[in-house]
This record gives structure tokens, sequence and C-alpha cells, in this order.
């Protein structure tokens, strides 16, 4: 995908320790990074909104004049209120497009999702295959100290060959990275270049162990696969493969 220009204007509606000012500016552009990401920032300043009212109302509580205190929290609790309503007007505008992985909330992925894994970084990752079709099974604890979630998945297809992480019986992903997505956030990616630009260089600022030029590359080559051919059904991918030593599991059969 080209690495068109970028917008560089967004308003200070982002959060500050979303470590995304490097872009600053116009309020109108906000609606390029699309309506989830404007609903994680409303839940943002909802969230900082409500923390400034109890603050005012216990500050009310002495009956005293205001102070400078009482002042600097009615201020602050009315540039929330402003980002918030401009917020609602732009969500309103926006585009439904892919989160970016590092905000993605609690439970984003659930048992039975379809979703889509970015499987090259394996180290016996067939050569041919970078993306491959699962469905989450569960969502369980992980041992990582900075998450609380690890997505189990199980992958459409298995394999004829001798495989520790490609064998059709799953693995597990950490939901933050960018190696797992839904279905509908791929599909919207191998479409959209110029966001899905975007979308992995800020992606690639949360994880060391992203390359995202080889995952732009890989994704470059799915979204010709597309102009090319259309997505075929699961019975004809079942009946054209099978020579090639390939099976195909339907979700329906997917189970511990």
């Amino acid at each position: 995908m080209n690495r068109r220009l970028l917008p560089k204007k967004i308003a200070d509606l982002v959060p500050p320790q979303w470590k995304l000012s490097l872009i600053t500016g116009k309020t109108e552009t906000i609606k390029f990074m699309g309506k989830p990401m404007i609903r994680e920032m409303l839940r943002h300043w909802r969230a900082q909104a409500k923390n400034l009212s109890l603050q005012i109302k216990n500050a009310s509580r002495e009956n005293a004049p205001p102070t400078e205190y009482k002042k600097t929290l009615l201020a602050l609790k009315l540039k929330a209120d402003q980002k918030i309503k401009t917020l609602i007007r732009l969500e309103k505008k926006a585009k439904r497009k892919p989160l970016l992985p590092q905000y993605r909330p609690r439970q984003y992925f659930k048992p039975g999702d379809h979703v889509v894994c970015y499987v090259r970084n394996f180290r016996d990752a067939i050569p041919s295959l970078s993306f491959m079709k699962a469905a989450v099974v569960c969502v369980g604890k992980s041992i990582d100290p900075y998450t609380e979630e690890f997505v189990i998945v199980r992958y459409d297809m298995t394999f004829g060959r001798q495989s520790l992480f490609l064998s059709g019986f799953g693995d597990g992903y950490h939901p933050l990275i960018p190696n797992i997505m839904h279905d509908w956030e791929f599909q919207y990616l191998t479409e959209n270049d110029i966001f899905t630009a975007f979308w992995t260089d800020l992606a690639a600022c949360w994880s060391d162990s992203f390359d995202p030029e080889k995952f732009l590359h890989h994704m470059t080559i799915e979204a010709e696969k597309k102009t090319k051919e259309k997505y075929l059904p699961l019975k004809f991918w079942d009946v054209q493969k099978k020579s090639q030593g390939v099976i195909f599991v339907p979700y329906a059969t997917l189970s511990l």
C-alpha cells in the first residue's frame, strides 16, 4: 500500500495519554480516525467530566466563596463538556473503521467472533500464507502483566504437514496487537490503503514485536488479490483445495 500523505491535523480532542500528540490541529479531520475511535475518546472525556463534577460538588460543600482551585475545576469541566459535544457531532458524521489495537476495550473479542490473524511472524509459517481466518474460541486471562485478556482462536483450515502453530487447533493472541482483527476490519483495511497506513503506523508505536513495513507489504498483496477475484464461498474452496492438503473447518464445528 502506498504511504500517501496522512492527515496531520487533529485537535486536542485526543486524550493526552494516548500519545498521539504528533497529530494536532483541525477538529474536523478527527473523523478520519473513524467512529470506534471517537467513541473511545467520548468514553475518556465523559469519565473525566464525571470526576470533575464530583470534585466541584465536594468543593462546594464548604459554602465558601469560589477559590482558585474551584475556578480551575469549573474551567476544566467546561472544556471537557465542549469536547464531548464536539465528539458527539463528529461521531454522527464519521464512518465505521477499525479501532487502533492499543485502544481496544475489554471484551473487544468474544467467543464466536469471526477474526483474521496475521501469521507471518510464526517461525514455521507457510511462505505463501500471510493471513488466516479463524473463530474466537474463548478469551482467557493472560500472564502478561500489561493485559488481562488473551484471545484463543481456532483457524478455519488445517494443513497436511506437521506445524506447531498452524495446526487448525488454534492459537493465542494478545488483543492489543494488530496480529488479530475482526473479519470486517480486515476487509476494510484491504480496501482503504490510506487509512491502513495510518492505522499500521500508530499501532506499531505500541508494540515492538510488530513490523509495520512487513504487515503493510502483505496487506498490499491481499488487497491486490481482491481486485483480481472476489471472495469465494467456503464450499467452493473446500472442493478446490483438498488436492493441496487443505481441509476447511466450518465455523459451526468449532468447539474446545
